[in-house]
Formats: structure tokens, sequence, C-alpha cells
């Protein structure tokens, strides 16, 4: 198959992270110190972690990782799997793992089967091991199944739709989730914050300001423009209210 392109924006995070550690550390400095200095980031550098393991692989072995999907490079069962209309993902981690997993799918007879007796002989015949998963799995449902193997203290989990985790009753239990009311568009459900402070709550008291909302504010009151300065950049539309229309590329 062709290789999966993840099409998350991890840098723009993962950058924003590091960034943010480096202004904390630096400000930790200026105070130790007296003295400020220039901070200067990577935005691949900060994503370079994320892919340790196929590095060290590469590095220990002098050979290129391949592909492997969902998979583990010990582990089996390990991925992803149709289950009624949806998807779950299990694992086992030891032998005693997948014995308890299979006798918690009422999958006695696949405990038992010689083939998939050790972990190494389940990883010998995974391909053999996915296809029995996938025919016993196909005809449940996702959410029972990912729950009656969680209650089992078992590696697993359903695999969320994004309808699903709008309604995820632990994000919601949480107050994650915000209803937000925001001109033009409306009230739309926007995420909160994952940071939950037990002295001063952090509450979305306004939505997110629309283009140009504030020039007026930023340049006038804040940075002592007159009307005039103001109305000559309007004009020049270098500020402005309303998205600039590109003209459309030649075919």
């Amino acid at each position: 198959g062709q290789p999966y392109t993840l099409s998350n924006a991890l840098g723009d995070p993962s950058a924003g992270l590091n960034g943010l550690f480096a202004v904390l550390v630096g400000l930790r400095e200026r105070a130790d110190t007296g003295r400020g200095q220039h901070i200067e980031l990577a935005q691949v550098e900060a994503v370079v972690p994320f892919v340790a393991e196929a590095i060290v692989e590469c590095q220990l072995t002098g050979q290129v990782p391949k592909p492997r999907g969902n998979r583990h490079p010990t582990h089996a069962p390990h991925g992803i799997y149709r289950a009624g209309s949806g998807w779950i993902a299990l694992a086992a981690e030891s032998d005693e793992q997948w014995s308890q997993l299979a006798n918690a799918l009422g999958l006695e007879a696949l405990a038992r089967d010689p083939r998939f007796a050790t972990e190494s002989d389940r990883k010998r015949n995974e391909d053999a091991l996915d296809a029995e998963l996938s025919t016993a799995l196909k005809d449940a449902g996702a959410e029972e199944t990912a729950r009656t193997l969680i209650d089992a203290g078992l590696i697993a989990g359903q695999v969320h739709s994004a309808a699903d985790v709008l309604g995820d009753v632990q994000l919601s239990a949480r107050g994650f989730f915000v209803p937000i009311d925001r001109a033009v568009v409306g009230t739309h459900l926007y995420p909160g914050v994952a940071e939950h402070f037990s002295e001063t709550p952090l509450v979305p008291d306004r939505p997110a300001p629309l283009l140009g909302e504030h020039n007026r504010k930023v340049f006038g009151d804040i940075l002592g423009m007159s009307d005039a300065e103001i109305v000559a950049l309007e004009r020049e539309k270098i500020i402005g209210t309303l998205p600039r229309q590109l003209p459309p590329k030649a075919a």
C-alpha cells in the first residue's frame, strides 16, 4: 500500500510548546542575570523526537525501518479492527493478556489455538490472527466491545469519529467543549482549555475577534494614531475589516 501521510500539522503545536518552554527559561535566566537573549527555534527540530524510535532503530540495525501500520515490532494482536459500524483498537502485550482478551471476547478457541500460543507464535502468524479477530468482531458493537475489554483491565478503546468526540461522556463531564456565540457564524462548540486551575479557572468570556475588529483600539487607543492616519491605512488596504479578494490564478 501507499505510505500514510499524517495530515495533522504537528509542527505548529510542537514548536509552540517548545517556544513556551524556551520563553520561560529565558525569563528565568533574565531574572537571575538581568540579561535578555535572542531565542531561535526550528519547527522541524521540534518534531524530530516524534520519530525517535525509528531513528534509534536505524542507528542500531543500520537498516531503514519498514512501514508497519498499526502493528507493533513484537506484540500481537496490536491494531485497529472493524467492529460493527465502528472501529476498535486493541492490543495484548503478553501471553496472559492475550488469553484474557480472547476469553473476554468469547473466543476461547483462539486462546487455545497453537498458532497463537505464545507471543512469537502470534507475531509469526499475525496475518491469520488479524483475520480471525476481524471475522469475530465484524458484527460486534465497537463501544460495547471496547467497554468489555476495558472493564476486564485490557488494552482497548473505541476509535471515535468527530461526532463521538463531541459527545464523549468524559469530555462533557469535564466541560471541555464550550458553546460560544460569534458574529457571522453563530453559536458553535469550541475546545476549551486543558488546564484546570483550582483558584483561577480559565473561562472563555468572549469569542475570537472578527477581522480588524480591534483596529481602532490598537492603532488609535494603544498606538496613538490619528483618525486620518487610520483612514489612510484602510484606504491603502494595509488594514481593514474585510478579507482581501485575490485575483483568480490564470489557467
